[in-house]
């Protein structure tokens, strides 16, 4: 049988975004999940973090806006090489 490689990108909430702290018990679970059965993730919540909401967020919904897509194109272009 043949081996086939899957990648989870995990995408922030807004609320995530809104707040220093917290609101990632879900998300800590999931990677949890994820390490224990070996399927290779993006936690984009750090580079989110680090750009802030606005420069990421559509004004009027939470959708990523076009330099959002950039920042997940980019880190998932890092890890397919990997794969």
């Amino acid at each position: 049988m043949r081996e086939r490689k899957a990648l989870c990108v995990l995408h922030p909430s807004y609320e995530q975004l809104s707040y220093k702290d917290g609101h990632d018990k879900y998300q800590r679970e999931l990677i949890s999940f994820l390490e224990i059965h070996n399927i290779r993730y993006i936690n984009l919540l750090p580079y989110f973090r680090l750009i802030g909401k606005e420069s990421w967020l559509m004004p009027i919904d939470n959708h990523p806006s076009p330099k959002g897509h950039l920042v997940i194109a980019n880190e998932i272009a890092k890890t397919i090489p990997i794969l």
